[in-house]
C-alpha cells in the first residue's frame, strides 16, 4: 500500500475549527456545528448537556485529549494506516500543543477586550499562526529535503508530507511541528468598529495602518491589504502608520506627510489627554491612545 501524502495544515484547521467551535467536556467529541460561548449544546456521541466556554482550566485537559482522539481516529481513517503508537502519541501531542495555542489566543482575546472577540479577530489570529507553521516547516523543508527528496512539498496554505517517514525523523531529530513560542512581547491595538464592537488587532512587527478607498485596513509591508478593519475613515492616510518593535518594546512610525493628523496620549481616569504629533517615531507603552484621522486605537501590552 502506498503511503498518503498528507495535509498537515488541513489537520490543524480541523482541530483549530473543533476547539474553538466546543468540544464535549464529558467523551470530547466535537460540537455539532459552531455555538456561541454560553449556549447549551446537547453532546450527539453520549447525551451530555454542556456549556460551551472558552476557557481551558486543569478539569479541561482530560476532555482535550479526548477530542484530539476523535479527531486525529477520523483522520486515520480517511487518510494513512494506523499509525504505530509510538508515531501516533507523539502526533496527538503535537495536535494538543496546537490546541493549546488556538485556545491561548482565544483567551487572550477574551481577558483584554472584557468581551467575547469576533470571528474576524479569532480568524486573525489563527492566519498568523498558520503563517508562522508554514514558515517553519518552510525550514525543515530546506534541512531535510536533501536528504529526503519528496518528503515534503509546502504550498502556499498546504503543508504536504510522506507523513509515516516525517514523524520517525522529526522524532530522532528533536523537533516538532509547531515553531517555538516566540518570545516577542504581546501587544495590541484594541478599537471599535463601525457597529460598536471592541475589536483588537494583534500587532505584528511591520504592520502598517492605511486606507484603502474609505476603508481603514492594515497592510503587510509590500503595500498588500491583510484585513479590513470595520472603519471608514477619509482622514487615515493610504500609508498612514507602522508599527515596529524596538528593544521589545512597541513603537509608532508616522509616515503621513498630512500635519494634524495623528494624535497620540493616554488616559486619566475615563478622560483621554492626546496631543499632535508629526511624522517621526513615537514609543508607545500599555495605555498608550492612538488617533489616525478620527480612528482611535488604545495600546494593550502583556508580558
Amino acid at each position: 500500500m502506498t503511503e498518503a501524502r498528507v495535509d498537515i495544515m488541513a489537520l490543524f484547521g480541523e482541530v483549530g475549527a473543533a476547539v474553538l467551535n466546543g468540544f464535549c467536556p464529558e467523551c470530547g467529541c466535537p460540537s455539532p456545528g459552531p455555538v456561541r460561548e454560553g449556549q447549551v449544546v446537547v453532546c450527539p456521541a453520549c447525551g451530555c448537556s454542556y456549556t460551551v466556554r472558552r476557557a481551558l482550566g486543569e478539569e479541561d485537559r482530560a476532555a482535550l485529549e479526548k477530542l484530539i482522539g476523535h479527531v486525529l481516529e477520523r483522520f486515520e481513517k480517511e487518510h494513512v494506516r494506523p499509525l504505530v503508537e509510538e508515531d501516533r502519541a507523539w502526533f496527538a501531542a503535537q495536535l494538543r500543543g496546537y490546541a493549546e495555542r488556538v485556545l491561548e489566543e482565544a483567551r487572550l482575546i477574551h481577558e483584554r477586550l472584557g468581551e467575547l472577540p469576533t470571528r474576524d479577530d479569532l480568524e486573525e489570529a489563527l492566519n498568523r499562526l498558520r503563517r508562522e507553521i508554514i514558515a517553519y516547516i518552510q525550514e525543515l523543508v530546506e534541512r531535510l529535503v536533501p536528504k529526503h527528496p519528496g518528503l515534503i512539498t509546502v504550498g502556499r496554505d498546504e503543508v504536504r508530507v510522506m507523513l509515516e517517514e516525517f514523524i520517525p525523523i522529526l522524532r530522532e531529530l528533536g523537533l516538532g511541528l509547531l515553531p517555538p513560542q516566540p518570545r516577542e512581547p504581546k501587544v495590541w491595538l484594541a478599537y471599535r468598529d463601525m457597529r460598536g464592537r471592541r475589536r483588537i488587532i494583534r500587532v505584528r512587527e511591520g504592520m502598517i495602518i492605511g486606507r484603502s478607498g474609505l476603508d481603514v485596513v492594515i497592510k503587510d509591508e509590500e503595500g498588500r491589504v491583510v484585513r479590513k478593519l470595520g472603519v471608514q475613515d477619509g482622514c487615515v492616510s493610504g500609508v498612514h502608520a507602522m508599527l515596529v518593535f524596538s528593544g521589545g518594546k512597541p513603537v509608532l512610525e508616522v509616515l503621513t506627510e498630512r500635519e494634524t493628523n495623528t494624535r497620540i496620549g493616554h488616559r486619566i481616569g475615563d478622560k483621554v489627554v492626546e496631543a499632535v504629533v508629526q511624522k517621526g517615531t513615537y514609543p508607545l507603552k500599555d495605555g498608550s491612545v492612538i488617533t489616525l484621522g478620527f480612528t482611535r486605537f488604545e495600546v494593550i501590552c502583556s508580558d
